[in-house]
């Protein structure tokens, strides 16, 4: 299997790149904007007679393809049409909130696969979840709060402040307030 490839993207056209490795160039499709990027991190398939490369920003990006591809009835299509869509961290949000709404946004996903999506999903995209989330999650959780709300109130402290010290006052602040 090929884990990544460091190289310098020659060429794209809408959702396939060529990337120059040096002595060979490949083609791969990505959801990404990748044109500054020199690692792109693959996940290959072997179809009928063929391989197909898809090319990822992290491997991230890249465990949310093959998570999505898990699920009954969403394709290739609907993996990369979300991940076109949303980040990854966005994409966490939406499935742990249940936002039906927001995820049928994304092209050729309806009410019906969202729903499976998000069903499926839910509780297992902790990998996402960026370390100063999970760093003020852990704490909180430690002193004995819910994670569901401690979840709700940490999103909302670090979009006032990245640091972890004033993050953690807020929160404690906030769940203080709301009893």
């Amino acid at each position: 299997m090929i884990e990544f490839l460091k190289g310098k993207i020659k060429h794209k056209k809408d959702d396939i790149y060529i990337i120059d490795l040096g002595t060979v160039a490949l083609r791969f499709r990505s959801p990404s904007d990748l044109k500054d990027q020199s690692v792109v991190f693959i996940e290959m398939f072997i179809k009928d007679d063929r391989v197909e490369l898809y090319g990822f920003k992290t491997p991230e990006e890249r465990e949310i393809f093959n998570r999505l591809l898990s699920i009954n009835g969403v394709g290739v299509k609907h993996a990369l049409s979300i991940l076109r869509s949303f980040s990854p961290e966005r994409f966490f949000e939406i499935v742990e909130n249940r936002d039906i709404t927001t995820l049928t946004t994304a092209q050729g996903v309806g009410k019906k696969t969202a729903q499976r999506i998000v069903l499926e999903l839910q509780g297992k995209l902790d990998f996402i979840e960026n370390e100063l989330l999970k760093d003020l999650v852990d704490a909180l959780t430690g002193l004995g709060f819910d994670k569901k709300r401690v979840l709700s109130v940490a999103k909302d402290v670090l979009k006032e402040t990245d640091n972890l010290e004033k993050a953690l006052k807020l929160a404690l602040q906030k769940l203080a307030e709301k009893g």
